[in-house]
């Protein structure tokens, strides 16, 4: 399973904007023919999904760290499912290290 965790910056980067676009984090997410293998992923209602993801990849271009990732690598292999009136978008094989793992729901 790929992780962030040689590149946190762009994991912190990707968790920070869909906070700052009241998107709820799933650090545990099994999507469809995941065959619970668990992934990371963001779900909410995504009308301005291409202004995140603008968001997440200009400040990923500006951060100053040595071990920055392509942002759109991790936008182009994410996929969605509608979740009745939301949809979660997940990255499979993705995996973010929460912080706190006291809440084993996300």
């Amino acid at each position: 399973m790929e992780t962030l965790k040689e590149c946190e910056g762009l994991g912190q980067i990707i968790i920070e904007t869909a906070q700052d676009f009241e998107y709820e984090i799933h650090y545990n997410y099994s999507g469809r023919s995941m065959y619970g293998e668990k992934c990371f992923g963001i779900s909410g209602s995504f009308s301005n999904l291409a202004a995140y993801i603008s968001q997440v990849t200009q400040v990923n271009m500006e951060s100053k760290l040595d071990n920055r990732a392509p942002a759109e690598f991790y936008f182009r292999t994410m996929r969605m499912d509608q979740l009745g009136s939301y949809s979660i978008f997940y990255w499979p094989g993705l995996y973010i290290e929460k912080e706190d793992e006291s809440d084993e729901n996300n």
